[in-house]
């Protein structure tokens, strides 16, 4: 559906830009052809909270504020929330525009990789939607893993750093002797260990689970609601936590563990097979279900190739 907006209203969320910057001289040309009034496609928007976001033509809107123009129409091509207009923007630009760095590309797996949605989907999904190799994709995971799993690790401040080489009348470096180790009975104040703290966090054991109606369908596979208990209690630590006093950084770090270990969660819950309909097919093993995330990657899949 085509309408038009005010330039101003359009919102320009920079996770919705696969691209890791725009080429002003791309910006440049384009304003000039506005000028002209040339005819360009229409620029894609993803409603969300009522208000057009930007998912596709990140150039020509920057030219078009250039040129001077003060409406701009528009494709509207969905409605919801940012995480979903996130996961369409970076299935743009695989076919058209401007032709992609590799930067850009490793740009968009990161992108994907820290989406709600994208983080739920295999690497073969990612590469496909996104439109790059599927060994880019392994590659660029792995050094986010990596780098979340370094950010986890706090260095301790207790362990001793290398060993202190001195020199001895020969000349020759040699290591210095090892500190003694303090006896048990001696307390210091500086002690590296800090002091447990008892913290009462406010999470409530009755907590609603949602009607599911596919669970009378699946007598084999009894986890859902659990797995949706789970989910509900982490959901409330995740809000209790933000009242804790916590060293600056850590409370970010647990925070953004916790939403991923509840995603994890709720895309763990069995569904019915949406490929055979509790039919049994080879997508879903033959069990006439599969988890919720690998189900909502395979309607978007059917829906990216128009099945």
């Amino acid at each position: 559906m085509t309408q038009k907006f005010p330039i101003r209203e359009i919102a320009t969320d920079r996770r919705c830009q696969a691209r890791k910057e725009e080429d002003p001289a791309i910006v440049d040309e384009y304003a000039d052809a506005y000028r002209a009034k040339a005819k360009f496609p229409p620029i894609e928007v993803f409603i969300v909270d009522g208000a057009p976001q930007l998912v596709d033509g990140w150039h020509r809107l920057a030219a078009m504020v250039k040129a001077g123009l003060t409406w701009v129409t528009c494709e509207v091509v969905g409605t919801g929330t940012i995480d979903e207009a996130v996961w369409r923007a970076l299935g743009a630009n695989q076919g058209h525009g401007i032709r992609r760095t590799n930067e850009d590309k490793r740009r968009a797996v990161r992108l994907a990789l820290e989406s709600p949605i994208g983080n739920e989907q295999s690497a073969r999904v990612l590469a496909e939607h996104i439109g790059v190799s599927h060994e880019l994709v392994l590659k660029v995971r792995g050094e986010w893993e990596a780098e979340r799993r370094a950010q986890l690790s706090t260095p301790d401040s207790c362990e001793p750093a290398e060993p202190v080489k001195r020199i001895g009348k020969d000349g020759r470096a040699r290591s210095a002797p090892k500190p003694r180790a303090p006896k048990a009975e001696v307390q210091t104040p500086d002690s590296c260990e800090p002091e447990p703290v008892a913290v009462d966090y406010p999470v409530e054991d009755d907590v609603p689970l949602p009607h599911e109606p596919e669970y009378d369908a699946l007598p084999n596979y009894p986890h859902g609601p659990e797995l949706l208990r789970c989910a509900g209690l982490i959901a409330k630590l995740r809000v209790s936590l933000r009242t804790a006093a916590l060293p600056n950084g850590t409370l970010q770090t647990i925070e953004s563990e916790l939403k991923l270990t509840e995603h994890r969660l709720r895309g763990g819950v069995p569904e019915v097979c949406p490929r055979c309909n509790g039919a049994k097919c080879n997508r879903c093993q033959n069990r006439g279900w599969c988890e919720r995330g690998q189900a909502d990657g395979m309607r978007r899949t059917d829906k990216v190739l128009g099945r």
